[in-house]
């Protein structure tokens, strides 16, 4: 499992989880490896636990939970309250909307975000440490002329006022999936390997994604991730300068030639 931070595209921690163990023992390991005073942290329904907002909060981050039907009195509650809210001709001037439209590869897709502050009265409020959002994401998806609507729901400790927070945040949220797990199958083919004994799978899961990053970091060329991967394979002055050596070649010839 890997802490992924979207704002540089990396990988900060991973940890594997124990045999017949899941996400949620695993969360409260890499927060405590962690230090984020301000971030956001966001998890999938598995991580929309009362212990890992609490343990957010501790660390003075701020917590962006995904809520599904595994929670299903909270669920209802924030579904119910926020379908009222905006199925209104005149909404509550509390609530706080935001909406972004995207066309490519024959898609187009509209989201919208909605935020409500988090009523007191909500079920389970005072459980979740630091509560103070509830909010709802509508996605709108055009294919073919075939029309899609999905809907997701979250909690948060961050304030109500600022959708477009709520709106980057939820989307940055499945770069871990494109930016680095969708990579690493597609370019790495990580998961053929059958690499099992030991502490090897963690290893060679971490060289892959430092791999990952010495690929994306290099820009003189436009190929993909797959094909810089060949292309280094064949070509050692293009591996020097993945790995940064050739620069210290120069700085190595510049020193000798001053002597």
């Amino acid at each position: 499992m890997n802490a992924w931070c979207t704002a540089f595209g990396v990988s900060l921690v991973q940890v594997k989880t124990a045999e017949n163990s899941n996400e949620i023992k695993a969360i409260p390991q890499i927060l405590d490896l962690l230090s984020l005073k301000g971030a956001i942290v966001t998890a999938d329904a598995m991580g929309c636990q009362k212990h890992i907002a609490e343990e957010v909060r501790e660390k003075e981050d701020d917590y962006l939970l995904a809520v599904k039907s595994s929670h299903p009195t909270l669920y209802n509650d924030i579904k119910d309250r926020l379908d009222s809210v905006t199925a209104k001709e005149r909404p509550n001037q509390a609530l706080k909307t935001v909406s972004t439209r995207e066309k490519g590869h024959g898609r187009e897709e509209t989201r919208t975000t909605w935020v409500l502050p988090a009523p007191k009265n909500l079920h389970g409020y005072a459980e979740w440490r630091g509560r103070k959002s509830t909010v709802m994401v509508e996605g709108l998806r055009k294919i073919d002329g075939k029309t899609a609507t999905h809907h997701r729901f979250y909690i948060s400790s961050l304030s109500s006022s600022n959708a477009q927070r709520f709106h980057d945040a939820v989307r940055h949220y499945w770069g871990v999936e494109n930016g680095l797990h969708w990579v690493l199958d597609m370019a790495f083919r990580e998961d053929e390997c059958r690499i099992r004994m030991g502490h090897a799978v963690e290893n060679m899961a971490r060289l892959r994604q430092m791999a990952l990053n010495l690929l994306k970091r290099e820009k003189s060329t436009r190929l993909g991730i797959k094909n810089k991967r060949l292309r280094a394979g064949w070509d050692d002055s293009y591996l020097r300068l993945l790995l940064g050596l050739q620069r210290v070649e120069v700085m190595a010839e510049g020193a000798n030639g001053a002597t």
